[in-house]
């Protein structure tokens, strides 16, 4: 009797509390899926385009998977003078 395999790999147990998400960093642009900590200007109209977020996420050299520029849309605003 042959018995299919499944076709995907199961891992570990993800602790979702340890992993920075973007719907829950004051960066993202939830209508868009963009990250507005990241973008350019396009000279013709002026106008910013933003990074797509999950590109933000695969690339270091943006957030990276560490989230490295996330900041909670909870935390109040750095008042430094």
């Amino acid at each position: 009797m042959n018995v299919a395999k499944p076709n995907f790999t199961i891992t570990p147990f993800i602790d979702r509390r340890k992993i920075k998400l973007c719907r829950e960093c004051k960066h993202f642009d939830s209508g868009k899926s963009k990250c507005t900590q990241f973008g350019r200007m396009n000279l013709v109209s002026g106008e910013i385009e933003h990074v797509d977020a999950l590109i933000c996420r695969e690339y270091d050299m943006y957030c990276g998977n560490t989230a490295r520029y996330h900041v909670d849309k909870d935390e109040p605003p750095d008042l430094k003078q």
